[in-house]
């Protein structure tokens, strides 16, 4: 680096790559810098001190230093620049901040040569990161590292996962997060935070797995049914998603089945995250202060409205929707006349579709249902899944979530729609013969052929799209099952 004084400006530079400032430039587009300061500047001299201390001084191993006086003649040092306004004093900064340095987003107090006037760069170098260059920071090393990457969430720069609390207060990695994220603190919202802690919380999940099967091993290992480290897919079965998990919940579902039986309803239940009135409603609170009620018919507002709307609350949305799914439990299990007869047990997975938007699977055992092939089984067919539009009583909901129009994933199996519509007319319900046992041909009359199958009285509560099948035997369970077995 060079210093050049003249009677009016002192001239700094630097081959390295640097900031506004002077100081070691992150920047992935870093040059070479010449800073002009004016000597009138009552900071220009204090400014050239800290660049130098800083770029000189880094410890006992630091190179020597070499100082060569040089003569030199500045050719055009360009026109003169009105003297910046005088750096805030030390009572106008905040209190975590040096005397020297500039409040971010304000424009620095020197002029550069080599591009224009900018906001300066936040001082990173503050930060005592472990990593340099490209490779990865290792959790397990990298101490803090929750509030280094979201120091938007953490400003003060402590508080997160790693702080040292009270023993009586000592929480899992897993119930950490979960506060986190359940909070009424917008900043743990984020969707690269959300990822980031689901992360963090599964990795907690597989080591406390690993270290209880390892403990069990090693105090039994005359044992060879004892989890041992070639079993890995035991450590992934706590993990939910994962192959393993699923695996479990298959053979908890093939349990039921031979307990229980067959099951007698397959329902499918959506979630109208983009049109529902509560849904949009309950999202707006959670972004906006108390004293900001939500506009008018919210579901009326624009698309991109409403998108951004979603987008902007995840957390609200996911909170909103695992209440409805625990309200619709509890409404099937304490309602008998929902479908007639009492709910004895069921079970239910939740996926999510690619734009994010969740929708809910289940399976149903009703108690003393009764023979399908029967009267009294067809009239309970006719009670529970319908398709019906004209005198249904709600023709517009039926319009709104239960009219099929065909889009390209009906067609990639073939240049038929795969999911059967347009469908039969039927005068009346019946059972039919199918590779995979009975099928149900449910009545349907001219300008229902592209109705989905519905309940009557969940669809009315509901209002979204949903889906009810009658499960007519034990091969349309195991078609199922083979289902959930590759839909991991």
């Amino acid at each position: 680096m060079g210093l050049i004084r003249t009677e009016r400006y002192i001239f700094y530079f630097d081959s390295h790559s640097r900031s506004q400032q002077g100081h070691i430039s992150l920047a992935k587009s870093a040059k070479a810098v010449i800073l002009r300061l004016d000597r009138n500047h009552p900071e220009s001299i204090n400014h050239i001190r800290s660049i130098v201390n800083k770029n000189c001084v880094g410890g006992p191993e630091s190179a020597i230093i070499t100082i060569t006086p040089l003569k030199l003649t500045i050719i055009d040092q360009g026109p003169d620049i009105t003297p910046p306004p005088a750096i805030p004093g030390p009572s106008d900064l905040p209190e975590d901040l040096p005397p020297e340095t500039v409040v971010f987003g304000e424009e620095a107090a020197e002029d550069c040569l080599l591009h224009p006037v900018d906001y300066i760069e936040p001082q990173l170098e503050k930060f005592n990161l472990n990593r340099t260059a490209a490779p990865p920071v290792r959790l397990t090393s990298e101490n803090h590292l929750e509030e280094k990457c979201f120091i938007t969430c953490f400003p003060h720069g402590k508080f997160g996962l790693d702080e040292k609390r009270d023993e009586r207060f000592r929480i899992t990695t897993h119930a950490y997060f979960q506060t986190r994220v359940m909070s009424g603190d917008p900043r743990f919202h984020r969707i690269d935070y959300l990822f980031y802690a689901l992360s963090r919380s599964e990795e907690s999940i597989i080591r406390a797995k690993i270290n209880i099967c390892g403990n069990m091993k090693y105090q039994d290992s005359e044992n060879d049914n004892a989890p041992a480290a070639e079993n890995l897919h035991l450590y992934m079965s706590a993990i939910r998603g994962s192959r393993s998990y699923w695996k479990r919940y298959t053979g908890d579902i093939m349990a039921m089945i031979m307990r229980l039986g067959p099951p007698i309803f397959f329902l499918t239940v959506s979630y109208d995250d983009m049109g529902s009135a509560d849904v949009l409603n309950a999202m707006w609170k959670a972004g906006h202060p108390k004293d900001d009620p939500p506009p008018d018919n919210i579901q009326d507002m624009p698309f991109d409205f409403r998108r951004e709307l979603l987008n902007s609350n995840p957390v609200a949305a996911a909170r909103h929707f695992n209440l409805r799914t625990n309200e619709l439990i509890k409404l099937l299990n304490q309602d008998q006349t929902i479908f007639g007869k009492p709910v004895v047990d069921y079970t239910f997975r939740v996926e999510f579709q690619d734009r994010g938007s969740p929708h809910l699977h289940s399976l149903i055992w009703i108690q003393d249902a009764p023979n399908l092939s029967t009267p009294e089984g067809i009239n309970f067919i006719d009670r529970n899944v319908s398709c019906r539009l004209l005198g249904s009583g709600m023709e517009d909901i039926v319009r709104r979530y239960q009219s099929h129009k065909d889009t390209t994933t009906c067609f990639k199996k073939g240049s038929t729609c795969r999911f059967g519509f347009p469908r039969p007319l039927a005068s009346e319900t019946t059972l039919e013969e199918t590779n995979n046992g009975h099928g149900v041909i449910l009545r349907r009359c001219q300008g229902e052929e592209r109705v989905n199958n519905y309940h009557p009285t969940l669809l009315k509560i509901l209002r979204c799209n949903m889906d009810i099948q009658i499960v007519t035997g034990v091969a349309a369970v195991a078609l199922y099952i083979a289902k959930y077995i590759g839909k991991n």
